[in-house]
């Protein structure tokens, strides 16, 4: 991959806005002549006057003429943007509603809300200073008060020790380490930084995954009992939310002395469920979200599988794929309305200077019967 580099102003720009949020100057303190940045980065003239500039139209330093440049306070105005970061992953496909319910919620406060999103695949080989520098890009238009995240994730790598945090992505702990330097508050979306059952050690609001598993399985044991299936795809394994579903489910079936049997299936390769399915000769299939059962329906059409006479599905998410598919699925809705406003008051009041412990809120989803489960 080619490598993407700053710009030797950039680069420096970003240093001393660091510097200058962690409190290294104090409000009105004198700050660097254009010759003291020169000397201090071995730079040009014109590289040091377009940092001060940059510096100055952000409004973290302030020229007053024949006295020099000094600091300005470093708090946000009120009319400053929010952000929301996320993953363009195909794990995350499901949470785009989400994005549409924060711009409703942080609108009726009169919040502007800035979107970011990257793929880590194409942010992996780059310094750690490119990477934090990529990641901000979209909020350096106007300095972000608070921001939404929900922690990257993609296919799990390799690991002799296999432990969650070599499975979850490594930048996460970078980004809000430097969103901590930056004194920029932040309220983590759909899960934490820990394993599922884990507490997240930020704050965290969420649907509450392990009951909408409950709820899959309940709904499967109105019916007669028979072969009962989750299936994900390898990305999807160890995501805390999906990990949460699927206790859910083997909570709900274990009251019945039911178990459940685990796959990990590309729902495109109709010769592998082809094969998973003389096998198995499943009834309940059980799929990670509503985007993988939709791909599932479709192989399982292709198949000449007819669903739900045959074969049941259930998806969770409630997104536009369980509504379009072939066959409209049965779903488990997050509650994205109530999520979107109990964030954005939480990142409302720690903007406000709120020091209260970190607080987890999980929401109730709720149970949408469709045709390929009834």
């Amino acid at each position: 991959m080619k490598q993407i580099r700053l710009s030797k102003s950039a680069h420096i720009y970003k240093i001393l806005k660091a510097e200058i949020f962690s409190g290294k100057y104090k409000p009105d303190e004198y700050f660097y002549s254009e010759t003291e940045v020169m000397q201090r980065f071995e730079v040009s003239r014109p590289t040091a006057i377009r940092v001060l500039k940059d510096l100055q139209q952000d409004k973290l330093l302030v020229r007053r003429v024949g006295s020099g440049t000094y600091v300005s306070s470093p708090t946000q105005e009120k009319n400053s943007p929010w952000g929301v970061m996320m993953s363009t992953g195909e794990s995350s496909h499901s949470l785009h509603p989400m994005i549409s319910q924060l711009l409703i919620a942080t609108r009726k406060i009169n919040k502007t809300l800035i979107i970011g999103d990257h793929k880590w695949s194409e942010l992996e080989s780059l310094s750690q200073e490119d990477q934090r520098s990529i990641l901000f890009r979209p909020f350096l238009q106007g300095q972000i008060e608070g921001l939404f995240f929900v922690p990257f994730y993609d296919s799990p790598r390799q690991s002799e020790r296999n432990c969650y945090d070599d499975l979850l992505n490594p930048f996460n702990r970078l980004f809000l380490d430097h969103l901590q330097l930056l004194k920029i508050p932040v309220v983590l979306l759909d899960y934490g930084m820990n394993p599922f059952p884990y507490q997240s050690d930020h704050d965290l609001v969420s649907t509450d995954h392990f009951q909408g598993g409950y709820l899959q399985g309940q709904h499967l044991l109105q019916n007669p009992a028979g072969s009962i299936h989750f299936l994900c795809s390898e990305s999807h394994e160890f995501i805390p939310s999906i990990q949460a579903r699927r206790e859910g489910v083997q909570f709900a079936l274990r009251e019945k002395g039911l178990s459940l049997k685990i796959h990990k299936l590309d729902p495109h390769n109709i010769e592998e469920i082809n094969c998973f399915l003389k096998k198995e000769k499943p009834d309940y299939l059980i799929a990670s979200n509503d985007d993988y059962a939709a791909k599932i329906i479709n192989t399982l059409y292709q198949l000449q599988i007819a669903i739900p006479d045959q074969i049941r599905v259930i998806g969770f998410d409630n997104s536009p794929a369980s509504e379009n598919s072939v066959i409209p699925i049965t779903t488990v809705q997050q509650p994205f309305a109530e999520i979107a406003e109990v964030a954005t008051k939480i990142l409302s009041d720690r903007i406000a200077g709120n020091s209260l412990p970190q607080i987890t809120i999980l929401l109730k989803p709720q149970m949408i019967v469709r045709r390929s489960s009834p």
